[in-house]
């Protein structure tokens, strides 16, 4: 009995965005230290909750990142001129229609496909300045090289990419650079092995800067989640315990405790409402003929007949006594 209850009344009436999903129990809420990862129940919930503020702030940064990047062509036109035609070609007409596109359609993608185009697209944003730096031959042009730590910045710090991502940007976008240093012969020494410091430096800040601002927020979600399915069970039980407390045990209709709060519902309506008593004749001499379990199998197979006769909704059948039943038959009007 106290199981089929429980089945009965456990689910909550209306789905809730705050409320737990049936697919995320306690030993779900784990994350890996090092990927920052949850396992794939939470990871469903965490995106429900999260996602669609998530869009929202990409396709903000990502607005404002167009803007910036595309602002770096001044720049361009400063210390590297002959480069400008192809950074107005790359920058203007093909990261920038490509960013506004992204920014379109964050919302109307799915989690996991959404960090990964916005992966993809900041790989072609920072291959831009590494590409240009490589094809330019003057000396200055290394102060044009800073463009591409500050878009790892904006990647890893603004957008926020999920670790295993940014991991991803930063491992290719630094091999790319390092390759870049490499064919630029005419560079001194001193100052290629700068830039490549300055490459594994910043790599490492803006590796560990994303982690430590994803951890911090995955972790307070799963405390926040946590404390959400420990409420939720609390509510479980107590509704459990409220039915519980409202039933005969032996037929499963509700007892008199139930009847009595029904019937002090109805005293404040205006509507109608019989009440039946009902008594089981002769129910003494069947128990003592044919024995109690046969006495409690004539009680339920009333209760039952009884039940199928309400109408449901404000109707209420209990099990007033030993023998007795009571029926609540609410908006009926007197004759």
């Amino acid at each position: 009995m106290y199981a089929w209850i429980r089945q009965r009344f456990s689910a909550p009436a209306r789905p809730s965005r705050l409320r737990p999903r049936g697919d995320v129990a306690q030993g779900d809420l784990t994350m890996s230290p090092y990927l920052l990862r949850f396992s794939r129940p939470v990871s469903a919930r965490y995106e429900i909750d999260t996602g669609r503020e998530r869009a929202l702030h990409l396709r903000r940064t990502i607005l404002i990142g167009l803007i910036f990047h595309n602002a770096y062509n001044l720049t361009t036109a400063l210390l590297m001129p002959g480069m400008l035609p192809l950074a107005i070609a790359l920058r203007l007409l093909l990261v920038t229609p490509l960013g506004l596109l992204l920014a379109w359609s964050v919302p109307r993608m799915p989690g996991p496909r959404r960090e990964r185009m916005v992966t993809a697209t900041m790989l072609l944003v920072t291959a831009v300045p590494i590409l240009l730096f490589s094809l330019e031959r003057e000396a200055v042009s290394a102060i044009c090289y800073i463009e591409y730590p500050l878009m790892m910045v904006f990647a890893t710090m603004m957008l926020v990419l999920r670790f295993p991502h940014a991991l991803l940007l930063t491992g290719l976008s630094a091999a790319a650079s390092f390759a870049s240093i490499a064919l630029r012969t005419d560079l001194a020494p001193e100052l290629a092995l700068c830039l490549a410091f300055q490459t594994v430096a910043g790599a490492f800040f803006v590796l560990y800067g994303n982690h430590q601002i994803e951890g911090v927020r995955r972790r307070a979600y799963l405390v926040s989640l946590r404390e959400i399915l420990r409420s939720a069970g609390l509510e479980q039980d107590r509704r459990v315990l409220t039915v519980l407390s409202e039933t005969d045990a032996l037929t499963g209709l509700a007892n008199r405790r139930a009847l009595d709060a029904a019937l002090a519902r109805t005293a404040r309506e205006a509507r109608g409402t019989a009440l039946l008593m009902i008594d089981v004749d002769h129910f003494k001499r069947f128990n003592d003929a044919y024995g109690h379990p046969a006495g409690d199998a004539c009680l339920r197979r009333i209760a039952e007949a009884l039940a199928q006769e309400t109408r449901g909704g404000g109707d209420c059948v209990a099990r007033y006594g030993g023998r007795g039943f009571s029926g609540l038959m609410r908006g009926w009007a007197a004759p």
